[in-house]
């Protein structure tokens, strides 16, 4: 398989915090590399993927550089083998598993994803992918399971260690988020049963307010939520063609939490009820 380059060799790609990421695509062979020091260290770390051999070899130099390069193929390099493998979409959101089958929990920093994802996972929900997370519309829906880690900003798990859902001894990780780590989930992909798009946060009324989305309204608030940093027409025809086969098939949902972080448990066991409710959904024939 050769991957499409997400952007022309060598361009820079945002930086994040002290790093910066680069791409670099030859046809058959693809690197992605770290940059920590402002361009005196630059093969501090590096990805060479192998397209023909179907190898991902991750090198590092420095020490502290395996984590951030982890990252960098969870978030760069397999959302674009999973979008020409597999046709998915990857989008900004987490994963879970609950009763009522699997769901993925979508929207910006700021809004309540980690958090909610936090509080579902205490009442017992099993992480499936955080950022990205990849849904398939064809068979399907699916969702393909990815990293089992859930990351949070210091001050949100701080409130929540305080309301108990969450342990103070959380780790952090390379870049200052306390990670909650699970065991990883089987690699077989699950019926996805609905997608939520998270609003922003309201004062009063009650803690969880939903509304349905019909397929035109859910399409382009998805698009919205694409893990897409750069944008490519090709990448955007890929994304547009399966979302909108995917929202004809899957119940969408605007969701608004409360800015009552004390009200997360209740909002939580609210959810997972509204959930429940919904029609079962089984995986395709083969």
């Amino acid at each position: 398989m050769v991957m499409a380059a997400p952007q022309r060799p060598g361009d820079p790609v945002p930086r994040q915090g002290p790093l910066h990421w680069q791409w670099h695509d030859s046809g058959h062979r693809s690197q992605s590399w770290l940059d920590l020091s402002g361009g005196a260290v630059p093969s501090a770390g590096r990805l060479d993927v192998a397209w023909p051999e179907r190898r991902i070899d991750v090198r590092h130099s420095l020490d502290g550089v395996a984590d951030p390069l982890l990252d960098m193929l969870n978030r760069w390099v397999l959302p674009d083998i999973a979008r020409w493998e597999r046709q998915a979409v990857p989008l900004h959101g987490a994963a879970l598993e609950l009763a009522a089958g699997a769901v993925v929990i979508c929207g910006p920093s700021g809004r309540g994803k980690s958090s909610l994802a936090a509080a579902l996972l205490a009442r017992g929900a099993t992480l499936l992918a955080d950022e990205p997370t990849c849904v398939v519309a064809q068979p399907g829906p699916l969702l393909l399971p990815g990293c089992s880690r859930l990351r949070l900003v210091a001050a949100a798990a701080a409130q929540l260690a305080d309301l108990g859902l969450l342990g103070r001894d959380a780790p952090l990780d390379w870049a200052g988020k306390r990670v909650i780590s699970t065991e990883p989930s089987s690699a077989t992909a699950r019926p996805l049963r609905a997608l939520l798009l998270l609003d922003p946060r309201h004062s009063g009324g009650p803690p969880l307010r939903l509304q349905v989305l019909s397929p035109e309204q859910a399409l382009p608030a998805l698009m919205a939520e694409r893990y897409c940093r750069l944008h490519h027409p090709e990448r955007r025809r890929h994304d547009l063609t399966q979302l909108a086969a995917l929202v004809s098939e899957l119940p969408v949902w605007r969701v608004s939490l409360t800015d009552d972080l004390g009200q997360l448990e209740r909002v939580a066991e609210e959810l997972a009820l509204q959930l429940a409710c919904l029609p079962a959904t089984t995986l395709p024939p083969p």
